[in-house]
């Protein structure tokens, strides 16, 4: 698997550039750490700033997806910095076709994060079968190998979990392997948890925290929500730490009920509120980038994809996800 050159025109980094200038203001600052890491990232088409909302220190988390369809030239690259975790390689090597046109397992997207400003091995996320309607024993089956490839444990407990939850028609779509983690349980989102299914999935799970806290979130915020996710440390037991994910088109307008809750700043009303929109690349940008992607590529594109309300026993806290393609 190749390194990407460091020293070609455009880089990951290229595109936070872009995101300082437009819309900038209060992002820019803690952006500068970002940078540094992603000037040796290859430029993928989708990417994340995880926001950390109510914080004034700390704030971005920085997540790079890398597509099957999207991101096929790149994926003959090592998409780790180099001297990161030489495990973490392997395993993403082996996930990729001998052809180096797609990957194994029915996995469509693999997502890389680095938590801030404490810099660990970044957490290695992926969805799994989502469109394949493979039999849930399979899947299982599946998501054992890829934990294997990336030397990864995954306990029994987990797969009769899966199983259980399979059998209550809950689907596992996204799986995380988290190296940045001291204990290392595999996350697992939940799809379609909306209403009363949210509730149900938290108690086949063991969850023992307080259901008044999460009745609370949804009745405050879950009215522009178009879908509901759950997503939860398991080891063996669930994890106290939950969290609760909300999407949709109208992602928006949560924003002003955050803002009456006390859950975020008006600098960071001012700012979610500007986010959506595009940005006309710089010539030689959208040239190197349609000439590395092999399509033609010309602005910047940006949404809150969804907000993450994180339930830790009686604390309760709010992610945006803060979404830019091309």
């Amino acid at each position: 698997m190749q390194k990407y050159c460091a020293t070609s025109g455009v880089r990951a980094d290229t595109l936070l550039k872009t995101i300082r200038k437009d819309p900038g203001g209060l992002l820019a600052g803690h952006l500068d750490p970002i940078l540094e890491l992603a000037q040796s990232i290859p430029a993928y088409s989708g990417n994340f700033l995880e926001w950390h909302l109510g914080k004034t220190t700390g704030v971005l988390d920085y997540i790079y997806r890398i597509n099957t369809i999207y991101d096929t030239p790149l994926l003959s690259f090592d998409p780790l910095p180099g001297g990161q975790d030489a495990v973490i390689s392997r395993g993403y090597r082996k996930l990729v076709n001998d052809a180096r046109t797609q990957f194994r397992y029915g996995i469509e997207n693999v997502f890389f994060e680095y938590d801030f400003p404490v810099l660990n091995d970044p957490a290695v996320f992926f969805d799994l079968h989502k469109r394949t309607g493979i039999r849930a024993d399979a899947k299982r089956h599946d998501l054992l190998e890829v934990c294997s490839l990336f030397e990864y444990p995954l306990s029994e407990a987990f797969s009769e979990m899966l199983a259980r939850l399979d059998a209550h028609d809950f689907n596992a779509i996204h799986f995380g392997l988290m190296f940045s983690r001291a204990a290392k349980a595999v996350r697992m989102t939940i799809d379609n948890v909306q209403g009363g299914r949210l509730t149900e999935a938290l108690k086949l799970l063991g969850w023992q925290g307080d259901f008044g806290i999460v009745s609370g979130i949804l009745d405050n915020f879950s009215r522009s929500t178009e879908r509901m996710l759950l997503s939860v440390d398991y080891g063996g037991l669930c994890s106290q730490r939950i969290g609760i994910e909300m999407l949709g088109a109208g992602m928006h307008r949560i924003v002003p009920d955050l803002a009456a809750s006390g859950m975020i700043t008006g600098q960071q009303q001012e700012l979610l509120l500007k986010w959506s929109g595009r940005t006309l690349l710089e010539p030689s940008d959208a040239r190197q980038l349609s000439e590395l992607h092999q399509r033609q590529v010309t602005h910047l594109y940006r949404r809150i994809n969804h907000f993450k309300f994180i339930v830790d026993g009686s604390d309760v806290s709010v992610k945006a996800y803060l979404y830019y393609c091309f």
